[in-house]
């Protein structure tokens, strides 16, 4: 279903037009001078912006920079970023499949994929935003000694993705299916998919996270399935060696 439009959505955009980048594809190549040479972070998919803004009130020597193609979606980060006066943080309206034409090879230090679509049709493969095509457009992107990180609540998804950059050759680690330690051992072996349409009425063991050590900064995302029990994976990944 599509989403409604929201009231005064232009006059709220406008208001917080200096933290929005109208046209990336002119700063490819040269992102580090507009941004103090301050490295460089990337969320693909920001959502209402509440793990962009938390991580970049918490380090301020970062440069964030948060993706979102849905402009409903991406008000409300903006709007977040703008009333709590960050600085270090700017968002782009844009569809992730266009990341080639934003940054030139090597611009971007850390990638964060957090909750993304998990599209799960099969039909739908080349969609995710693990898939080998998007692999690819990341590994130009990044520097040679960055890394992307991947939060999900579902796990199909995040088996795929283990998956996918493995046979890409990225070398992964850290994995994890339990960041908030809501399993014991025997239930992260045995532990099954699960989504917001799973977990309807759930309650098996309430956890309200706000920063995980690990994780970092945590999403809406994932307080709301947190909160309910659903465990969250996690993973960290390096790309190939040019």
């Amino acid at each position: 279903m599509r989403m409604r439009r929201k009231k005064n959505l232009n006059d709220r955009l406008k208001r917080v037009s200096s933290l929005i980048v109208e046209n990336p594809t002119e700063k490819k190549g040269s992102w580090a001078e507009h941004l103090g040479s301050k490295p460089i972070h990337l969320e693909i998919g920001c959502g209402k912006g509440k793990f962009i803004c938390d991580m970049a009130e918490a380090n301020p020597d970062i440069f964030y920079i948060a993706m979102e193609k849905v402009a409903n979606v991406l008000v409300a980060a903006v709007e977040m970023a703008f009333e709590n006066n960050l600085s270090n943080v700017l968002f782009i309206r844009g569809d992730a499949a266009l990341l080639s034409e934003y940054f030139a090879q090597g611009e971007v230090s850390r990638l964060y994929l957090n909750f993304s679509d998990p599209w799960p049709a099969n039909r739908h493969r080349n969609r995710r935003l693990t898939s080998k095509g998007f692999l690819k457009m990341y590994s130009d992107i990044l520097s040679q000694d960055a890394m992307l990180c991947l939060k999900t609540d579902n796990r199909p998804f995040f088996d795929f993705s283990v998956a996918e950059l493995k046979s890409c050759s990225w070398e992964v680690k850290n994995i994890t299916f339990n960041l908030h330690g809501l399993l014991s051992p025997d239930e992260q072996v045995n532990s099954q998919p699960q989504s917001e349409h799973s977990i309807e009425g759930a309650d098996n063991g309430a956890c309200t996270p706000r920063y995980n050590p690990i994780g970092g900064a945590v999403t809406e995302y994932e307080e709301k399935f947190s909160s309910k029990g659903v465990p969250i994976c996690r993973l960290e990944a390096h790309p190939p060696s040019n």
